[in-house]
């Protein structure tokens, strides 16, 4: 669910329809006039065609610099303690190559599955616009503006991005059970917001 952060979830959602289908107007844009082949209904031709468009936009977006910033300094087991009871493990991993984000994941709570996330990373601020409406856009989601976090924030509906300078501090917090998106987003804020304090 997490861009190259969301590109797992694209990629399945591209090739097996396993998320919401691109935006409306997206298969218009990407039809031709040729009509669809015998025993297809209207239309089904052109979403291929639109999967491949979005998996492309993916795949060309920048991929983060590294950062030297200990994800887990910035959220601590003890500052997720009230989100997540009890944690159980934290969890660190340093990034690859292709991959740079650091991230820190605090698991626990009810069946152990679930958890706080936080990812630190670079991007300027044209890059930081670029990934996150090219990843909303992909998994159909709306993207919303959050302001007075950071020099820019974005909510997607699951995680939430704040740029401070050229650093990305991505914060995702996990729950058994439905979370209304306004409650999701109230429940991650103060997290992002410590984070981004401590950086």
């Amino acid at each position: 669910m997490y861009v190259r952060t969301f590109l797992p979830l694209v990629v399945c959602a591209a090739f097996t329809g396993c998320a919401k289908g691109p935006e409306p107007g997206a298969e218009a844009s990407a039809s031709s006039s040729t009509p669809p082949a015998a025993g297809r209904s209207p239309g089904t031709a052109s979403k291929p065609a639109a999967a491949n468009d979005a998996v492309t936009r993916l795949l060309a977006l920048p991929t983060p610099r590294r950062v030297d910033v200990d994800p887990c300094a910035l959220l601590t087991a003890e500052d997720v303690a009230g989100v997540i009871t009890p944690v159980q493990k934290t969890e660190y991993k340093d990034g690859r190559e292709d991959y740079p984000y650091r991230e820190c994941t605090h698991r626990g709570g009810s069946m152990d599955m679930e958890f706080v996330l936080v990812k630190v990373g670079g991007y300027t601020a044209e890059e930081f616009d670029a990934v996150n409406l090219a990843n909303a856009e992909a998994v159909g989601r709306a993207l919303q503006v959050v302001p007075g976090l950071g020099d820019k924030a974005y909510w997607n509906g699951q995680a939430l991005w704040v740029l401070s300078g050229t650093t990305v501090v991505q914060v995702n917090v996990a729950k058994v059970g439905k979370m209304e998106e306004s409650t999701h987003l109230d429940i991650t804020r103060p997290l992002a917001e410590l984070a981004v304090s401590r950086l």
